[in-house]
């Protein structure tokens, strides 16, 4: 009987030892953002929970805009106001440019009259500068024209700040992701950078693992890898691209506990694997090159 368990365990011990041909060996890990508050204020609405999946441009969370939007409409009125006063002075200078043509020609006149004595040199003079009147004041109109244009483009400018600060208030999914957690709610004041949520890419999942100098010629970037992960019944496998090697060697991560371990130099590789929904960060994998 002794002999038969003997058998059993060196059979078992064999079974494990021919499984076991990993390379290396790691963990999934993913990109992950914090969407924080760019604009201080109340959560109006919270649109999304942990374990939601939210696409790009989805929106996550909105902050109260009331203020900005008074502001806005209060800017928006001055920009009327302002266009209807540059209006007004481009119409008096319409005006004053049709007046100084009449003054011309009555100075053409009057100039004509005097060379035949029909005239005095009186009523020359007084046209000759009723007309450096008027082109004084043209001048005039024109700056005023100008002071409202700079008006325009200094509130237009401000408006346009305005726009952007409503448009922050709107919080949208950067990309496709699962919000893996939440940090504020309904209602709840955020002030500005406050982490509201944070998101991670659970589809291309990052697989990392370490290995020697010697395995080095076996990876390069954009080569196509196997990672295995234990199922129900037998180890699970993935397609996995290399997406970055690490250019210098670092120690072993100290999650390796052992005195030989620690003390041995390896490279740092990254692997993008696309999951199916069974992949969770910081599951174990094994690596076949």
């Amino acid at each position: 009987m002794k002999a038969i368990y003997v058998l059993m365990l060196i059979a078992v011990l064999a079974g494990c030892t021919s499984k076991d041909n990993s390379d290396a060996w790691g963990n999934f890990e993913a990109e992950e953002t914090v969407l924080s508050a760019r604009i201080a204020g109340n959560i109006i609405e919270m649109y999304v929970q942990e374990g939601d999946t939210v696409q790009a441009g989805e929106l996550i969370a909105v902050t109260d805009t009331t203020d900005l939007a008074l502001s806005r409409s209060e800017l928006q009125d001055n920009i009327r106001l302002l266009q209807l006063k540059q209006k007004a002075a481009t119409e008096k200078l319409q005006l004053g440019l049709t007046e100084k043509g009449n003054l011309q020609i009555e100075q053409q006149r009057f100039e004509k009259l005097l060379l035949q004595n029909a005239t005095t040199q009186k009523q020359v003079d007084d046209i000759n500068a009723n007309l450096r009147l008027k082109e004084q004041s043209l001048k005039l109109n024109n700056t005023e024209i100008q002071i409202a244009g700079s008006e325009i483009n200094i509130a237009q400018t401000k408006l346009q700040t305005i726009n952007a600060n409503i448009a922050k208030c709107y919080l949208k999914a950067p990309y496709e992701a699962t919000v893996l957690s939440t940090y504020a709610g309904k209602a709840e004041f955020v002030p500005t950078g406050k982490p509201i949520v944070k998101l991670a890419d659970m589809k291309n999942l990052k697989v990392v693992f370490y290995i020697s100098g010697s395995q080095l010629t076996s990876v390069k970037v954009g080569k196509e890898i196997t990672v295995r992960i234990d199922g129900a019944k037998k180890l699970e496998t993935y397609s996995a691209k290399i997406s970055y090697i690490s250019s210098k060697a670092e120690f072993t991560p100290k999650v390796i506990q052992t005195r030989e371990e620690r003390t041995k130099l390896v490279y740092r590789v990254e692997a993008i694997c696309v999951s199916n929904g069974s992949l969770k960060l910081g599951m174990p994998a094994e690596i076949v090159f």
